[in-house]
């Protein structure tokens, strides 16, 4: 879950961390500040422990990562390790790990999943500053928080689910736990998800022309992942349904389709066969996932 702004001022000023009075002020667009930085912390399921890295923004490389451990704890030396990095002068660097410090430990106090600082600013008078950021709670430990977190929004447009969330892939799928996995596929690839539209089991022909017309009008949408098991309904009724859709209008961005059911390979054929651009089909998951945050990529680069 990813909090509104508010949401996000509020825990970072608890944290006591040096939090801008708007999320929009200059310094970041002005190119005056003596330093830019992307701070981030995530939890690593595969070590157990969580992922401290911070880069240069707005490109974000290179970007140096820290492991911390639960038990042996976020130490000095690898904060230095973060800011000799990102060649910050070393007269704020005690500052700088402060503010590491107090946003590892605002992680922890708020069974965060991640935390962004983004971007935290180094300002002409020569003050740190959190411009704007986000958090993501586990949903699973909202009972041990006493102010909460707010309700994700989410909406049913004509029978498709539709949750908002605050990234750049956009996903089509039939089902809450293909949804889920296709979501854990992209963050672990290191992408990030605009919104999930989930067309449930029935009617996915139906559903198929209004979902994709709805992740084509977000705005934040630089590619679209359709991720679908189609159960009874042929594969190739899906992809000459796809097909029709990309050739009445312009795709706003990449559009990527895997599918898996009945005539899964004949109907990824037909979309690889077709060449339209920006249209691409792909057999597994997991390559739909790093196709898709390739593409993110390379959009956010041009």
């Amino acid at each position: 879950m990813i909090p509104d702004a508010e949401f996000v001022r509020d825990i970072f000023t608890r944290a006591a961390l040096p939090v801008a009075e708007s999320f929009n002020t200059p310094y970041s667009d002005t190119g005056q500040a003596v330093a830019v930085i992307r701070l981030h912390s995530e939890n690593n399921r595969t070590s157990g422990s969580i992922t401290v890295s911070a880069s240069l923004y707005p490109h974000q490389t290179p970007v140096h990562q820290e492991q911390i451990r639960l038990s042996s704890g976020f130490h000095d030396y690898q904060c230095r390790a973060l800011a000799n990095a990102l060649s910050l002068p070393p007269a704020h660097w005690n500052e700088f790990i402060a503010i590491v410090h107090k946003a590892f430990a605002c992680h922890l106090a708020n069974d965060a999943l991640s935390i962004t600082l983004e971007p935290l600013v180094l300002t002409p008078a020569h003050l740190w500053v959190v411009e704007g950021g986000s958090v993501r709670i586990d949903t699973n430990a909202r009972f041990r928080q006493p102010y909460g977190a707010p309700k994700m929004p989410s909406a049913v447009l004509g029978g498709v689910s539709f949750v908002p969330l605050s990234g750049c892939i956009t996903c089509i799928v039939n089902g809450a736990g293909l949804g889920m996995l296709t979501l854990d596929s992209i963050a672990r690839l290191g992408g990030t998800t605009a919104a999930l539209i989930d067309m449930g089991s029935d009617g996915l022909l139906e559903k198929l022309s209004p979902a994709l017309e709805h992740a084509a009008s977000i705005p934040s949408t630089h590619a679209i992942l359709i991720n679908l098991f189609a159960g009874f309904t042929h594969c190739t009724d899906i992809a000459a349904s796809i097909l029709a859709w990309r050739r009445e209008r312009p795709l706003p961005c990449p559009v990527i389709v895997r599918l898996a059911g009945f005539d899964a390979e004949e109907a990824l054929d037909l979309i690889m066969l077709a060449a339209l651009d920006g249209l691409f089909s792909v057999a597994e998951s997991d390559q739909a996932a790093a196709l898709a945050v390739q593409l993110t990529a390379q959009w956010a680069v041009g």
